[in-house]
């Protein structure tokens, strides 16, 4: 089925199959995309769509919260709200609009849909992504498996239906990843500058994603390690200009970071709390097991989880600078959050698409294999590696099923408007309960926000 061709092997009508798998996320990403709109918002949504409010409609540029930061989704948001006030309510092109600073606070569940919306475009956005760092890491089949085990995942589903900079996150960390990998391929001063670029609009989205830094370093070094130009270090003043790209990519997309610091170092402050119920306790130790032992079969299943950890041996037992840049950032982004004194299922997603083309790894190779022993029967061949595909992921269909069929059902906050109960008291550990205190409150207030259902606004 798979023409082995330098690590790129293309798979017939690849992008079809890339574009059903695009399809059919949409369609997951959109069932029960509302949740209890119009009457509570998700965690930590107030943050981004308050502030997305206020600069879209040009009363002022900075967000006001540096938390984590999520830049990348509030300055875009803002830019949509001032577009669909443009076109849907004939709205100024230039200059404040205070209009619609009035339409969110009369009614904000539109306002909340649309970032969600937004929020899908990114998740949807990174397929492309995924497949294409799997092509340059493994090949073609790689990339689209690892694509079907993210869209099957309930975490990354449900996080993409919120106001959230989870999911910003991955599309920005897949497409510094790319950029990174094509820095190996052909190292240049340009290419190195446009990952760091990358690299710090990732960071700009959520601060973690500044372990990238790992992998660029990583790919580098091996460029420059298998060039004949060792002795003069050009490739290593290249790296240099690439980490050199990535404070200037992340103050372009932040540009009140430095004006704010007394605001960042409060938001900081606040958001390396040590205690919260049910995420602590653990010592760091404790913490990078629960992500391995809990936290990821949860996210991934547990089959998908399996074939991820003999992804690593094969990339070890290869010793391929790329697929090893893909182990490198797994490594330093589970090392680098088991150091935080909380631990959150949340934290993973963004480097969920990287462990599932781990995954997807010995699976394609198995069945390629399986498959090279029916020549002459081309036919049977894509039947026995679709089924092989299937049967290992029906645990994860399952899941995907229940979850999506759970959102369309009202929870206890839309029931009972004085109910300050979280969505789903069926969550596993490690997933955001709702709190008014969870966060520093913005100057834009909701309306339709019940108290105790989510981080509640003040003006």
């Amino acid at each position: 089925m798979v023409r082995a061709v330098t690590g790129r092997a293309e798979l017939p009508h690849g992008r079809v199959l890339l574009g059903g798998i695009v399809a059919l996320a949409l369609a997951v990403h959109l069932v029960g995309i509302r949740k209890d709109l119009p009457y509570a918002p998700e965690i930590d949504e107030p943050l981004v769509v308050n502030a997305a409010v206020r600069i879209g409609a040009l009363i002022d540029t900075d967000p006001g919260w540096f938390g984590h930061p999520a830049s990348t989704l509030i300055y875009s948001l803002a830019g949509v709200y001032r577009l669909w006030s443009v076109v849907a309510y004939h709205g100024p092109l230039v200059g404040r609009d205070p209009r619609l600073v009035s339409r969110f606070l009369a009614d904000s569940g539109e306002f909340y849909l649309l970032g969600r919306l937004l929020n899908v475009a990114f998740a949807l956005a990174a397929l492309p992504l995924l497949w294409a760092v799997g092509r340059r890491a493994f090949d073609d089949a790689a990339g689209l498996v690892a694509a079907w085990f993210v869209i099957l995942s309930p975490l990354a589903v449900e996080h993409a239906q919120m106001v959230r900079s989870d999911t910003s996150a991955a599309f920005f960390g897949l497409l510094a990843l790319w950029l990174c990998l094509r820095c190996h391929e052909q190292p240049s001063a340009r290419r190195h500058v446009v990952a760091g670029l990358a690299i710090g609009l990732a960071v700009a989205s959520r601060y973690f994603m500044v372990l990238l830094v790992a992998p660029f370093a990583f790919l580098s070094a091996a460029a420059w390690w298998a060039s004949e130009r060792r002795r003069s270090g050009w490739a290593l003043g290249a790296l240099a200009l690439g980490m050199a790209a990535i404070p200037i990519g992340f103050l372009l997309a932040v540009p009140g970071f430095l004006a704010n610091l007394p605001t960042v170092a409060d938001n900081l402050r606040h958001e390396a709390k040590t205690s919260h119920l049910g995420a602590d306790g653990l010592s760091p130790a404790g913490n990078l097991l629960w992500y391995l032992h809990e936290a990821i079969p949860d996210a991934l299943s547990w089959p998908v989880a399996l074939l991820a950890v003999a992804g690593v041996l094969l990339v070890l037992r290869d010793r391929q600078p790329k697929p090893l840049s893909l182990l490198v950032l797994v490594v330093a982004f589970l090392g680098g959050i088991s150091l935080s004194s909380l631990h959150w299922e949340r934290w993973l997603i963004p480097v969920l698409p990287v462990l599932a083309l781990l995954a997807a790894l010995p699976l394609v190779r198995f069945l390629r294999a399986l498959g090279a022993g029916l020549r002459g029967r081309r036919l049977v061949r894509v039947v026995t590696v679709s089924l092989g595909v299937l049967v290992v992921s029906t645990p994860a269909v399952a899941r995907i099923v229940r979850s999506s069929l759970q959102q369309l059902e009202p929870s206890t906050r839309a029931r009972s408007p004085r109910s300050g109960t979280r969505r789903r008291s069926g969550r596993s550990r490690g997933r955001e309960s709702a709190s008014p205190s969870s966060a520093p409150s913005p100057r834009v207030t909701p309306s339709r926000t019940t108290p105790g259902s989510a981080t509640t606004c003040s003006s």
